[in-house]
């Protein structure tokens, strides 16, 4: 993520915004205008958008656990303003600058990065939905995938550091 936000700087010095999208995740409509108004705010160092399954396809069953996990994010992330990258982190390339980019971690790096923001300035959430695929709920197991994700949530508020995380993590998906 580093990489491409100084690439995209170098190409473009005087660009507004530096937006950090997942590959599986659709932006919504209007996504450039949605940013820029959330900037219009001068308090505002960056923000995400709210957040989605994209249900197409799902199962009723996975489905209904599907919503209850997208839901708790819901209040986690208004709550913490501790935002996934799936939610598309967009930021101010001279608050990028200053907290030093994204950390130099394999996990709960956007976690990591979103507090780092908030010591800089405000971060909104865009009320409009992301809507991202969730194949990794439902490979794992919905239920679990959820247990899972908010024991590292928990582990990293802990202080636990995310290095020793992502052992645990990927001793717990072997």
């Amino acid at each position: 993520m580093n990489a491409g936000a100084q690439r995209a700087l170098a190409a473009r010095p005087q660009i507004d915004a530096i937006w950090f999208l997942h590959a599986d995740s659709l932006p919504p409509q209007g996504w450039k205008e949605l940013i820029a108004e959330a900037f219009a705010d001068p308090k505002a160092v960056g923000g995400a958008f709210d957040f989605q399954w994209n249900y197409a396809g799902v199962w009723w069953l996975p489905l209904v656990f599907l919503f209850v996990v997208e839901n708790i994010n819901r209040v986690r992330f208004r709550m913490t303003k501790s935002f996934f990258g799936d939610q598309g982190i967009f930021v101010r390339p001279s608050t990028f600058e200053a907290v030093g980019g994204f950390p130099d971690v394999t996990l709960m790096e956007d976690v990591v990065f979103c507090r780092r923001l908030r010591r800089h300035g405000r971060l909104l959430l865009v009320r409009r939905r992301m809507r991202t695929s969730p194949r990794r709920f439902l490979r794992h197991g919905v239920l679990r995938q959820g247990l899972l994700d908010l024991g590292l949530l928990l582990a990293e508020r802990a202080g636990i550091h995310p290095e020793r995380i992502y052992a645990w993590y990927n001793r717990e998906k072997a």
